[in-house]
């Protein structure tokens, strides 16, 4: 039974000792996490070689010869990722393999296809005709052009104006070293204005590239073309079924128009593809919002939020969940960090939701009233919906029926009810 030993680093209430979020504000808490499904005498190897260090938790996902496990690092008091090779390797302290492989900055591609394929010689593993493709493939085949398309990446998971304008000027500077690479262009099509033509010419390219279809079908998305968007996302998961992102743009779509069976299937994969990606389950949650799982989506997003580290868009949808489950009042804590970290759409939609938690229509109406805010939040369905929602949950049924209405009539996602 929890005890009260503890404080919100949030808002610095108490909170329980075995809790994974705080009851009051609803963020990620440091604490006991336990450990799941793990021999007994494993766990308590593990446990006490790392005792001093790490409280190892739950499994995050597995691979063929080592788990993923949420853990709290004590000496920081945060929660991290650690990998456990399986007790049946340990246990055995065989040599698989090791070489030693050599070759200047310009070889890394090359070095890089040796070393998978003596991976994959060595466990015996038979590559897929997409594996195969994507282990000889050079989409990016300059080394600094590839090294801007990482740095890119990473920035657009930011979800801030800045990183958006950094991550476009990185695209850019790939460009100008390689020339049109369909790969570049699809990620551009995420960060410019022209981003259709961008995945269309990805797509010109390299009609495989899934990628570029996922860029594609969000384009359409926020065109509220369901069906476009639908034929993308799923012939990206057809081309390359190992591909984390077009697994979890399928779950997200297909929740979203009412297909929950088939988006827990896709989103379950992109979880067991790349589990430290925190959205890679969205679907599943999103599915359990569409059907009135309350509770079962706000457990869900707890545990993206404690993966994401706090990330703004995983500050709103706990917010989001938490508000459906009856918590409005606790919903206003994360909805308040979503808010303030300059997000883009992701924090105005905060700042409505959270004016929302207090009944402040006017706060809600002032946010919309900027342009540039309400020409995204109108070509947004995501956007739209959530915004109708605030608008019911304070009474403003005309308001919210007008957003409801530019979201399009087959959003699965109800409506919470009224926090007065």
């Amino acid at each position: 039974m929890g005890t009260a030993s503890r404080t919100c680093n949030s808002c610095k209430r108490p909170v329980p000792h075995d809790a994974a979020f705080c009851p009051n504000c609803g963020a990620a808490t440091p604490g006991r996490v336990g450990i799941e499904d793990l021999p007994d005498e494993f766990e308590q190897r593990l446990t006490a070689a790392l005792a001093d260090r790490y409280t190892v938790g739950r499994e995050l996902g597995r691979s063929g010869m080592a788990t993923v496990h949420l853990a709290l690092d004590l000496k920081h008091d945060r929660h991290v990722a650690v990998k456990v090779m399986l007790p049946e390797l340990a246990a055995t302290d065989a040599h698989l393999w090791a070489e030693k492989y050599s070759g200047t900055l310009e070889d890394v591609f090359d070095l890089q296809e040796q070393l998978s394929r003596r991976i994959v010689e060595t466990l015996k593993v038979t590559l897929a005709p997409d594996e195969e493709r994507h282990l000889a493939g050079r989409d990016i085949p300059d080394v600094e052009a590839y090294a801007l398309y990482l740095r890119a990446r990473q920035e657009l998971q930011k979800l801030t104006q800045a990183s958006f304008g950094l991550a476009e000027r990185l695209v850019e500077r790939a460009l100008a070293r390689t020339g049109p690479k369909a790969l570049l262009l699809a990620t551009a099509a995420e960060t410019l204005d022209r981003a259709d033509a961008l995945a269309t010419q990805a797509l010109d390219l390299d009609p495989e590239l899934a990628e570029a279809h996922v860029a594609k079908g969000l384009v359409a998305w926020r065109r509220f073309d369901i069906a476009v968007t639908v034929r993308h996302v799923l012939k990206a998961v057809d081309l390359d079924p190992g591909n984390a992102m077009a697994a979890w743009a399928a779950g997200y779509v297909l929740a979203l128009v009412g297909r929950t069976g088939e988006a827990r299937e896709h989103s379950d994969r992109a979880y067991a593809l790349d589990p430290l990606w925190w959205p890679a389950p969205f679907g599943c949650c999103l599915a359990d919002l569409c059907e009135g799982n309350f509770d079962s989506a706000l457990t869900r997003m707890v545990g993206m939020h404690t993966v994401s580290g706090g990330h703004p868009a995983a500050d709103l949808w706990l917010g989001v969940c938490l508000v459906h489950a009856g918590r409005s009042a606790d919903a206003a804590a994360p909805l308040h960090r979503a808010a303030a970290a300059g997000a883009g759409t992701y924090s105005a939609s905060a700042t409505i939701l959270g004016a929302m938690v207090k009944g402040d229509r006017e706060a809600m109406r002032g946010v919309l009233a900027d342009p540039g805010t309400r020409e995204a939040v109108e070509t947004d369905k995501e956007f739209s919906w959530q915004v109708a929602a605030a608008f019911a949950g304070v009474g403003d049924g005309d308001e919210a029926l007008r957003w409801l209405s530019g979201a399009g009539p087959r959003l699965r996602l109800p409506l919470p009810s009224s926090p007065q």
